[in-house]
């Protein structure tokens, strides 16, 4: 006869990759990540360097890091903002959408499941200040020509305008799957009532939809504060450091320069950041919920 395992045991069982995976994968690197960032190492010596906190040190006196922190708070309140508030103007226009509301998801989803190698290549294109498709549009318009990604105002601007167009229809799926969830009766009252459809949105849809509201502004922050490959992609930081942000001078400190232990401690910095603004993000948003209800 063969073992017989209970269903408790299989639950464990089924359980194991994942926390196997979790472990290899997320607390092992952190945990590293940690021993790092207290020594100096190239990657190549055998014993790294025990050098405290002067890589710390090191990062909050560099005026390169104090930069690329200010871009990256600029680059997040953009590209979220852009994400998140035209996604769910757009899902709330799909909710009055009965005939092909598939083909527009699935219109508004492919730019999520494009790479961001092809998207950077794309937008690159587009921004391209010679022959580029923004600037053949003003030239059609009447209007000068702008050079986008090579101006040092407007690099970070037009970076964050990429993010979010490669991040739109995602929140837009979510958005709509939320708003799709909201009862019909709840809209029915309002219309005896006497409630216009402004005074619906503001009182019935925008209420019910905060914890998916809350959830796309979490998860789009947390996507923004660690924005490399669109930075990468589009101007390797340029022109000139405009658009370093902190994931990529860590990219740089720690692969390009092989200074792993001062880019560890630029890691746990970001990390701690996104942590603190989440737990924010969420405390704020659960106060105004309770108020609210």
């Amino acid at each position: 006869m063969g073992v017989k395992i209970s269903r408790e045991k299989w639950g464990y069982i089924f359980v194991i990759p994942g926390v196997l995976w979790y472990g290899l994968f997320m607390l092992y690197p952190m945990y590293y990540a940690i021993i790092l960032s207290a020594h100096r190492w190239m990657g190549v010596e055998t014993n790294p360097l025990f050098v405290g906190l002067d890589n710390f040190k090191e990062i909050f006196t560099d005026s390169l890091f104090y930069k690329s922190t200010v871009n990256t708070f600029y680059f997040t309140f953009i590209s979220v903002s852009l994400t998140t508030f035209t996604a769910l103007f757009i899902a709330i226009l799909l909710t009055k959408v009965i005939k092909l509301r598939a083909i527009y998801r699935t219109f508004y989803f492919l730019p999520s499941v494009a790479g961001v190698v092809a998207v950077g290549i794309i937008w690159t294109w587009c921004y391209q200040p010679t022959f580029g498709l923004f600037n053949r549009i003003l030239q059609v318009l009447h209007l000068p020509p702008s050079r986008w990604i090579m101006d040092p105002r407007l690099a970070l601007f037009c970076v964050a305008i990429t993010q979010a167009w490669m991040r739109l229809g995602f929140n837009v799926i979510v958005f709509l799957a939320g708003l799709l969830t909201i009862p019909e009766q709840f809209y029915d009252a309002a219309k005896v009532d006497g409630a216009s459809g402004f005074h619906q949105l503001i009182h019935i849809t925008l209420p019910l939809a905060r914890p998916i509201i809350t959830f796309l502004l979490i998860y789009n922050t947390i996507y923004g504060l660690t924005v490399f490959g669109e930075v990468y992609m589009l101007t390797e930081g340029g022109p000139g450091s405009a658009t370093y942000t902190v994931a990529y001078l860590m990219y740089e400190t720690a692969f390009r320069y092989s200074r792993m232990g001062k880019g560890s401690a630029m890691a746990l910095f970001l990390f701690v950041i996104i942590l603190v603004i989440t737990v924010i993000q969420m405390k704020f948003f659960e106060r105004r919920t309770q108020i609210e209800y």
